[in-house]
């Protein structure tokens, strides 16, 4: 029997006997209550005379609470949470045609801190802005309607893979190629359309019938991310006419097996086929048994990866091979997988100071993404224990190493791999014959950058997003251990902390995307309107920033 994939492929296994009895009714645990009570006024932001937003959905989330609790605002906008326990809440509201925003937010940026509750009623009002849309019609390179394809408003994050696009919103295409992507923030976009992954799979009817098929294109009609033209949205605006015409190409089929170490055929517990640059996702596929099949392919540069369980209480092997894809088929294809490597790691406090607790080893991919299959991700995290001592098991792949749950004032010094620096460095982990030494060191002896920032009216740059930096761009990127950020508060005050010695640059902007600040080209950007900060261990220093739009 064939399993359609999505991003990665789970085995489901028989239950024993006693697994599938009906479960026995359990007493549901006591609703927890207080004395407290949350409530507010949605309405629309700068509208005059004041309008509500009705029927919105607003959440509560906490700790103190089993399970979040929603409710619909009211036809004033009006809505209340009650009974609530001492704690910290957060409120998030949201409507279609409007940007969802938590409580202490006035852009999708902003991230505002808790509401702490105690024993009183707490006002927490909402003003949502409307969102904005952008609309079109997408057409055939025959000047057909392209119906039911998958239109994304997409924006660019910087990871540790390098830059990928994000999908802020999505919407299908109806039977005249129209599509409306609706509810964005304001800020910059580009559009991006595809076929349906899944649909082109299960349209196939006739084994080796493989018409070409629409290939992902962005606006204004190219295939080429780079020559994608950049869309600016302000808030509330209806961006129409953004027709574009798109693309096809030749796709292939693409079949294998997977054999585990010892050459045998393999129980898969994930595979996936990712194209190289590229999330995971646009590729899907069918598995029988170990062998496997990619029946739509676009030409490309691709990643196949397999995951399987090791048996025994083994750790898993993975494997994982580029292949590159030209519009004929390829088959016979092996992918054998192998066990990865394993690590016996210490991580020390410079000066022999003890360790913060709470200290977890992180194993970033930075080439693709390894399917999961339900088996843990190796070296996902990996908690250190008495005395600094840890064991990562089962590390695949090219990763840098870096150290999860360090406080603010803390930084990580230095890494190194049998003795060699790995501190900005990817490293090629596969199985050894013995374990690998990993020495991790950490410090508390950094400096601080404080100061306000001020917008062009000389006015506290509330809630503005302060970046340090360092000034050498070899230290830029997902990865850096020296890039900074904050943001500064109502009277336009911010703290950076944890900056090992250096020079840096310090830049202040009135919004910032998600990750931006990992982007070397966003920081290129900000470079220009920087003030320069040269830091010695355990030094402080005080700086004046003038906050810069974004755009």
């Amino acid at each position: 029997m064939r399993t359609l994939l999505a991003i990665s492929l789970a085995v489901s296994c028989s239950l024993p006997v006693a697994a599938q009895q009906p479960a026995r009714d359990r007493a549901a645990p006591p609703p927890v209550q207080g004395t407290a009570s949350i409530a507010g006024r949605v309405t629309v932001m700068d509208s005059k005379p004041v309008a509500p937003v009705r029927r919105a959905k607003v959440t509560l989330m906490s700790g103190a609470l089993p399970q979040p609790r929603i409710i619909d605002t009211d036809i004033e906008g009006r809505y209340q949470f009650s009974q609530l326990p001492p704690g910290s809440y957060r409120v998030t509201v949201e409507k279609p045609g409007y940007v969802s925003l938590p409580f202490g937010a006035t852009r999708s940026t902003d991230r505002p801190g808790p509401i702490e509750v105690k024993e009183a009623a707490v006002r927490a009002d909402v003003a949502l802005p409307r969102g904005a849309a952008i609309e079109g019609r997408l057409m055939t390179e025959d000047g057909e309607p392209v119906q039911n394809a998958i239109v994304s408003a997409i924006r660019f994050s910087y990871g540790p893979a390098g830059r990928r696009p994000v999908v802020v919103r999505q919407s299908r295409t109806d039977d005249l190629g129209r599509y409306r992507v609706h509810s964005l923030p304001a800020g910059e976009y580009y559009v991006d359309a595809a076929a349906d992954p899944i649909q082109a799979v299960t349209e196939l009817s006739v084994p080796g019938a493989r018409p070409p098929r629409i290939a992902r294109t962005y606006l204004p009609g190219t295939p080429r991310v780079h020559e994608a033209r950049r869309v600016i949205l302000t808030t509330g605006q209806d961006l129409q006419g953004a027709d574009f015409p798109l693309t096809s190409v030749p796709v292939a089929q693409v079949t294998g097996q997977v054999l585990n170490s010892l050459g045998a055929p393999a129980a898969v517990r994930g595979i996936r086929l990712q194209e190289v640059g590229a999330p995971p996702g646009d590729v899907r596929g069918m598995l029988q048994g170990n062998r496997f099949t990619f029946p739509i392919v676009p030409p490309g540069d691709y990643w196949l990866m397999a995951t399987v369980p090791g048996g025994s209480g083994a750790d898993p092997e993975f494997a994982s091979m580029r292949i590159t894809i030209a519009g004929q088929d390829v088959t016979g294809v092996t992918a054998t997988t192998a066990k990865g490597a394993v690590l016996d790691g210490l991580v020390e406090c410079e000066g022999d100071c003890a360790l913060p607790p709470g200290l977890r080893l992180a194993a970033l991919e930075t080439e693709f993404e390894l399917p999961g299959g339900g088996l843990p991700a190796p070296g996902a995290e990996t908690p250190i224990g008495a005395g600094g001592r840890f064991t990562v098991n089962g590390l695949f792949g090219r990763r840098v190493l870096r150290l999860a749950g360090l406080p603010a004032a803390w930084a990580l010094k230095s890494v190194s791999l049998d003795g060699a620096d790995i501190s900005d460095a990817a490293v090629d982990f596969r199985a050894g014959s013995a374990p690998r030494p990993l020495r991790v060191v950490i410090t508390s002896k950094t400096a601080s950058v404080s100061g306000t920032v001020t917008n062009a009216r000389g006015r506290p740059g509330v809630n503005s997003t302060v970046v340090v930096f360092p000034d050498d761009e070899r230290q830029w990127g997902a990865t850096s251990r020296s890039v900074r950020i904050a943001s500064a508060g109502a009277d336009g005050r911010f703290d950076v902390q944890g900056l090992l010695p250096g020079k840096y640059l310090a830049a202040a902007v009135d919004s910032l995307e998600e990750g931006a600040w990992n982007d070397p080209d966003e920081l290129r950007r900000l470079r220009g309107s920087a003030t320069s900060v040269s830091l010695a261990a355990s030094e402080s220093q005080t700086v004046s920033l003038r906050v810069r739009s974004a755009s």
